[in-house]
């Protein structure tokens, strides 16, 4: 037996989506399953059924559990219910971020940002990245 589900629940939720975000266009492009999804720096903060809406492609997860496996780390927001990514290098190693960068740009709200840290160790001030 094979349902059929009323679209106009979801309609309904499209109608509430920023139109200033997301404008009407006449297109009608496939997108691929799985493919590369495009930045979204620049664009404010999106609604939360665009947010449901939003997948994390294969890449893109092969990506993260990589960094989660080396330097990177996950960290509670300030209401305890978001959890962000913190990833930090060295300054030296700008290219390896700027690909982890390009790779997640889609779920990132910043470019990486430059900062300098003391190390008491050598008494030296080094430069880092933290996305």
């Amino acid at each position: 037996m094979s349902y059929i589900i009323p679209a106009i629940p979801i309609i309904n939720k499209w109608n509430k989506v920023n139109k200033s975000i997301y404008p009407n266009t006449n297109c009608t492009s496939i997108v691929l399953f799985n493919s590369k999804l495009d930045s979204t720096l620049g664009i404010p903060r999106i609604t939360k059924f665009i947010r449901d809406l939003t997948y994390l492609n294969i890449r893109s997860l092969e990506v993260l559990v990589g960094i989660l496996l080396g330097d990177a780390y996950l960290k509670l927001g300030a209401n305890n219910n978001n959890v962000r990514i913190a990833f930090k290098q060295s300054i030296i190693n700008f290219p390896f971020m700027w690909t982890v960068f390009t790779e997640l740009s889609h779920f990132c709200s910043s470019i990486p940002r430059f900062d300098r840290v003391y190390l008491k160790s050598t008494g030296k001030t080094y430069g880092q990245l933290i996305l």
